[in-house]
């Protein structure tokens, strides 16, 4: 029997807004989103629509632009992955990096190729946040370098990272069906010995160090994480952050500056931001 889906149409003034909206519904059962001129059509399998939430949820953000629920309406039901694999456009960073799905034919060649199965609709180097992430792992030597990949996703920095001769390397997400997927994507890139565990900072391994931390998360995670994040990186390590907007930068460089972080590199696209610090 095929899944019932429900469409919900958001007017959202700012895209900003809109693109933590996106994160923020996915992590409550979302699965599929299309932005548009004026606002965000969000998709939810309609067993797992809730108004009420969904009211309480754009609540949290009317003080930082005007929102609005413009359409609710259930869908036929359809093949979605199919629609989704048929929108799905391999991503080309730095004409270094090309991440694609496994039906892409891809003639050109590059340094680096990541297969990612579409599955999911973060974290697979379309969002900014991600591919900003790529791009600053392009300038770090990762090869034997420790790595721990926080909010990992699709586990497309982890096996980008293993790609380039890193380990050990730790991949970590609160959500099963991200460590199902990176476990999936290891596969198909046939990478192996990336550990992959389900949970939150408490997952990080107690005392272990790594050369590379990265965080492709949201702002409050980062915050509330940073300490745990900070104790587990080695001296002179590296931290990358990302999934924060602009304005999110000074905050995100004060708190670094008390643990007495180095910024290296600063990368911004379309309101978002990426930061690089280094410890000691």
């Amino acid at each position: 029997m095929e899944t019932q889906y429900t469409l919900i149409r958001l007017r959202i003034e700012d895209p900003a807004i809109a693109d933590i909206l996106m994160t923020e519904l996915f992590e409550q059962g979302y699965d599929s989103f299309e932005e548009h001129p004026s606002g965000l059509d969000a998709y939810v399998a309609t067993v797992l629509f809730d108004r009420a939430i969904l009211e309480q949820t754009l609540a949290s953000y009317t003080d930082l632009c005007a929102i609005a629920i413009e359409l609710v309406e259930p869908l036929q039901p359809q093949n979605w992955n199919a629609i989704w694999e048929s929108n799905f456009q391999p991503v080309i960073i730095q004409n270094r990096i090309v991440v694609k799905a496994p039906f892409h034919h891809i003639t050109e060649t590059y340094p680096h190729t990541i297969v990612i199965e579409p599955k999911m609709a973060f974290g697979t180097g379309h969002h900014e946040t991600t591919a900003m992430m790529l791009e600053a792992m392009l300038d770090i030597e990762l090869s034997q370098k420790a790595v721990l990949d926080f909010g990992c996703g699709t586990g497309i920095l982890a096996i980008f990272a293993a790609q380039n001769h890193a380990r050990p390397i730790v991949a970590i997400d609160y959500d099963p069906l991200s460590t199902e997927n990176t476990a999936d994507n290891c596969e198909v890139n046939n990478i192996e010995g990336i550990t992959i565990l389900l949970g939150d900072q408490n997952q990080i391994p107690e005392g272990q160090l790594f050369d590379v931390v990265l965080a492709n998360i949201t702002r409050n995670v980062i915050f509330a994480s940073f300490d745990r994040l900070y104790n587990n990186t080695a001296p002179d390590g590296v931290m990358l952050f990302s999934g924060i907007l602009t304005t999110d930068v000074p905050d995100l460089i004060h708190l670094a500056e008390q643990y007495s972080l180095r910024l290296q590199q600063q990368l911004t696209h379309n309101n978002w931001a990426m930061l690089a610090f280094r410890k000691g």
